[in-house]
């Protein structure tokens, strides 16, 4: 299940309302649970990422090889300076984002059970929004760019 800041802020109102009839193990284990979660996003995120960054590289190096094989007419150099761009805005905004959650998870891995606060859920939050956003643009870049490369490897 995905890690929310609401779900982290109803185990601790459940938390504080029952704190006399509750044994604390179960808190812990809710909480290891819930930083386990946490850890187990931030790693397939890197992972994608990783993947995301491998298959930029290789369409812009495509790109490339089009242009120095002659493959491009003139009249498509405007979209080989798109891609060119889009290539390199991505490859960015990827390598800032791995950062980001290899940040995110450090500070959660280093936080312990009783200081994980609901400002930890708020940046898990915001990183998954931003890697969702992300790869569905990376997806999209995929997309165009494979049906340029094969009109112009046909040409």
């Amino acid at each position: 299940f995905p890690v929310t800041k609401k779900l982290f802020e109803i185990s601790i109102l459940c938390w504080n309302k029952h704190r006399n009839n509750v044994h604390p193990t179960k808190f812990t284990t809710m909480v290891t649970s819930v930083n386990s979660h946490i850890g187990q996003d931030c790693q397939q995120w890197i992972e994608t990422l990783r993947a995301d960054r491998s298959l930029l590289t290789d369409q812009r190096n495509s790109l490339q090889a089009l242009l120095a094989n002659g493959q491009i007419p003139h009249d498509e150099l405007p979209a080989v300076d798109h891609f060119e761009n889009q290539f390199e805005i991505q490859l960015t905004n990827v390598n800032h984002l791995k950062h980001a959650v290899k940040e995110h998870l450090q500070t959660i891995g280093s936080t312990s059970l009783e200081q994980l606060s609901a400002p930890h859920f708020t940046v898990h939050e915001s990183l998954s929004d931003q890697f969702l956003g992300l790869t569905s643009t990376i997806d999209r870049l995929k997309t165009e760019f494979s049906a340029f490369y094969q009109r112009m490897a046909g040409k």
